[in-house]
This record gives structure tokens, C-alpha cells and sequence, in this order.
């Protein structure tokens, strides 16, 4: 089909399959380095000679002004999902992004696993249950792993407990202080062992750095309580609300599906072996 034609019936197919579209394929885990090329050299790196501009080309030449769009800064932790969404946004509403609805499924896996791809920790909150007072619940695993393509070595500087009831938690500490390879991960344990029985929910803050960088954190909400007890949630919470952009920010569920429905009915380009 000539490109044109495409473009405009890609257009027309993303209203048309908003209700019965499925984003079943956008939760797949992308390839970071083809997303950087993509990213970098539209054009290039899909194949479709006639874009006119990169995706670096509206992002200050740089990702990081991406993830400031899509995160609220650029060391923000930015799902996969939380990408993906805000790229089919864009495609869909910014005059500049329209002509990238001739990408296909991979070529949007590939540029939001890239744009996702910050210091990541696995777990935002862990729910301990003890059966008694000095009785410790089952330990838990946090793991934190670095960029795929990191700008600069990632390092943790401190790992601490801070709030309600701290005493009642405890955690391992093979991971103080470490300073990660690229795509490399470091997993410790945490545990409860309640000294009274008053419901404990402090904050676990990993503070690290990339490079020479500021200093920027992860944390997981810590929720402790006694069997027969009511856990008392947090005052505040501990993940800051994404921003957004007039090229991203967050997008209804169905804008998941409609870029899904489109190159599937369209049967973009190429497969990828």
C-alpha cells in the first residue's frame, strides 16, 4: 500500500478499533539498544525513508527530556507500560508525532523499553504479617538493577529505614554502597520482627547516583501488622505522580490498544527475526 494512503488509513483505524482494540501486545518486554537507534534515527533505524524528523529531534536531542515528559524528571523510575502509553498519546494528539503512526509494534516496544530504561527497583510496597510480638514474619527480597544503557556507573549510596515503628524492620546489607555494571542487579532482604503491637509502615529510601550525577532515590512503602491487628496505611504516599507533556503523560486504556489494532489490521512492514 502507498505510504501516504497507509498513514491516513492508520489514522482512520485507530478511531475506528478504539472499543474492540487489545494491548495485549504492549506489556512485551522491548529491546533497549534498538530503541536507542530508533529514538536517535527514526528513519534509520525502522526503515520508513519518509520521516521528516526524530524522535530525538523533538526531545532536545536527548531521552532525558523524554523521561522528564513521561517520569516528572530524568532519573524518574518510568514503567515499560508508562512509556508505551505516553508515545501512542503522542502519535496520536501532537502534529509533529502523527507521522510515526507508520511504526510498528516492535519499533514502540523497542523506543519505550529504551525510554524506560532508568535505575529500576522491583518492588513499590512489602506487606509483612506476623503471628505475635517478637515474632519474625518471613522475609522479603527488593531488587534493584541498573540501566541496560546507563549515562554514567550506577551506585548505590545508602540504604535506609525511616518512619513509624522502624525498629520493628531490619534488612540485609550486601548491597550498601555497590556500584553496578551495566543491566547488572543487586538483591537484598528485608524483614519484620515486631517488638510491640502497633502497626508499623515506615519508608525504605535507596538513595544512589549515576556517576558524578545528583543524588536521587527509590523507595518501597514497609507495611508491618500482627494477625488480628489493622495495618494503618502510610500518611502520604511514596511515589511522586507522573508528569505530563504535550507529547506524553498518561493515556487512557483504550489509546494502549489502538496502535496494537492498527498494525495489526494493517500488517505493517516487516517482522523482525
Amino acid at each position: 500500500m502507498h505510504h501516504a494512503l497507509r498513514s491516513t488509513f492508520a489514522s482512520a483505524t485507530l478511531l475506528a478499533l478504539a472499543a474492540i482494540a487489545s494491548p495485549v501486545w504492549a506489556q512485551a518486554t522491548g529491546n533497549v539498544a534498538r530503541g536507542k537507534l530508533l529514538f536517535d534515527d527514526t528513519a534509520g533505524a525502522s526503515g520508513i525513508n519518509t520521516f521528516t524528523s526524530s524522535c530525538a529531534g523533538c526531545h532536545a536531542n536527548s531521552v532525558q527530556n523524554r523521561r522528564v515528559a513521561v517520569g516528572g524528571s530524568a532519573t524518574a523510575q518510568i514503567e515499560p507500560d508508562a512509556a508505551y502509553t505516553a508515545i501512542v498519546k503522542a502519535i496520536g494528539s501532537v502534529s509533529q508525532m502523527t507521522q510515526f503512526n507508520a511504526l510498528d509494534a516492535d519499533d514502540v516496544r523497542d523506543l519505550a523499553a529504551y525510554i524506560a530504561d532508568t535505575a529500576h527497583v522491583d518492588k513499590t510496597t512489602l506487606t509483612f504479617t506476623s503471628t505475635g510480638v517478637n515474632t519474625p514474619a518471613a522475609a522479603q527480597a527488593v531488587t534493584l538493577k541498573s540501566p541496560t544503557l546507563p549515562f554514567a556507573q550506577l551506585t548505590i549510596r545508602k540504604i535506609e529505614i525511616a518512619g513509624n515503628n522502624l525498629g520493628n524492620f531490619n534488612r540485609t546489607v550486601n548491597c550498601d554502597n555497590k556500584a553496578f555494571a551495566a543491566g547488572e542487579s543487586c538483591t537484598f532482604t528485608v524483614t519484620y520482627d515486631p517488638r510491640n503491637n502497633q502497626p508499623s509502615n515506615p519508608v525504605l529510601t535507596l538513595t544512589l547516583r549515576d556517576g558524578a550525577g545528583a543524588d536521587y532515590t527509590r523507595r518501597v512503602q514497609l507495611e508491618g501488622s500482627i494477625a488480628g491487628t489493622t495495618p494503618t496505611p502510610p500518611a502520604t504516599p511514596t511515589t511522586p505522580a507522573a508528569e505530563s507533556d504535550s507529547g506524553g503523560g498518561a493515556a487512557g486504556v483504550d489509546l494502549l490498544g489502538l496502535l496494537a489494532a492498527a498494525t495489526g489490521v494493517l500488517g505493517l512492514r516487516r517482522r523482525r527475526a
